[in-house]
């Protein structure tokens, strides 16, 4: 549920900059491009904590449609390939 995630993540410190969060809009946007239908929980997830790294850039998060402006067609060939 998304309140599960907006009360995990109350407890969070935030050390760096602001979170760059998915809004409802994107994330259909993103599922209707690629046929794509990600998780509920991984969409509350974006929708609450957004892109960002965990341990100084060990692990980095992205929103599905992060990469769409930057990467236009050549990033959705690569994700629809066989």
């Amino acid at each position: 549920m998304l309140s599960d995630w907006q009360e995990l993540f109350e407890k969070i410190v935030v050390y760096r900059g602001n979170l760059t969060l998915a809004t409802n809009e994107e994330i259909i946007a993103f599922e209707e491009r690629t046929g794509i239908i990600l998780p509920e929980g991984y969409k509350e997830y974006c929708q609450v904590f957004g892109a960002g790294e965990i341990g100084n850039g060990v692990i980095e998060i992205h929103n599905p449609y992060h990469y769409m402006p930057t990467y236009g067609e050549l990033w959705l060939t690569r994700l629809t390939e066989d």
